[in-house]
């Protein structure tokens, strides 16, 4: 971008330089970019303007909100594994109404839930990162080009506010943010967690009654059994009833050991 002369009749009637102007538009531009108040204190302790350093901070930003997401990406697919075990289990046991499972079904849903929105939310703010931090670029090679004047204390001073406002929107505004879904980062790792132990106790309860099912189906085939039998052989079917009450037992505990 090539330096702009403004032919403005001075005193001598030279032309004078609009540096100035130039720069009043590019701390505008700036002000945009970071979209901070414009009615900083000017008593404010400030420091000169950085274009360097604030992308940098963009980029730190950036990276970490790329990990963050790929943290809560993984939280996400967990969630969703969960979901279709759930799923199967829930097939498998489907001839018994048990609240408990269908209490559980639905904590897993929101779980899942709630971990896709905060993915989301992630999503969005990286991409007003990558926004953020091409603008940054363009308005350091315009800073660069225009080469101000150091004895413009007009345009000092508007930078200065602009390296206050920065600040002040870095620590009061990203800060808290970023703290905001980090801890709902763990919290979702936590509730995957207890999910994870609820889900397995539900399997080991369903593999229980399964088996108890298949040991009073091999109880059921042995009274039919023994009843043909001591009608063929004529043993008092008192006699028949004790001994197949004492066997189902004797089977029913070995099954649970």
């Amino acid at each position: 971008m090539a330096m702009r002369r403004a032919p403005l009749a001075s005193m001598d009637g030279e032309t004078a330089y609009e540096g100035p102007k130039r720069a009043r538009t590019t701390y505008e531009a700036l002000m945009r970019v970071t979209d901070v108040p414009n009615h900083l204190s000017r008593s404010e302790e400030v420091r000169e303007l950085d274009p360097e350093g604030r992308i940098s901070s963009l980029e730190g930003n950036f990276h970490s909100t790329i990990q963050q997401r790929d943290d809560l990406q993984a939280v996400v697919d967990q969630l969703a594994e969960l979901d279709r075990a759930q799923q199967m289990v829930g097939g498998a046991s489907s001839s018994r109404e048990d609240p408990g499972h269908s209490v559980l079904e639905g904590q897993l849903a929101s779980a899942v839930t709630r971990a896709e929105d905060a993915l989301a939310r992630l999503q969005e703010r990286e991409q007003e990162l990558r926004t953020a931090l091409a603008r940054m670029t363009t308005l350091e090679a315009e800073m660069a080009e225009l080469r101000l004047r150091p004895e413009a204390a007009e345009v000092a001073q508007w930078c200065q506010e602009a390296e206050a406002a920065v600040r002040w929107q870095q620590e009061a505004v990203e800060a808290a943010r970023w703290r905001q879904e980090a801890e709902e980062a763990v919290r979702l790792r936590a509730e995957a967690g207890d999910l994870r132990t609820q889900l397995g106790e539900e399997r080991h309860r369903s593999d229980m009654l399964r088996s108890e099912m298949k040991g009073l189906e091999r109880a059921l085939a042995l009274v039919g059994r023994s009843r043909l039998v001591t009608s063929r052989s004529g043993i008092p079917s008192g006699s028949a009833g004790h001994y197949l009450t004492g066997s189902s037992g004797w089977r029913r505990n070995k099954e649970e050991e």
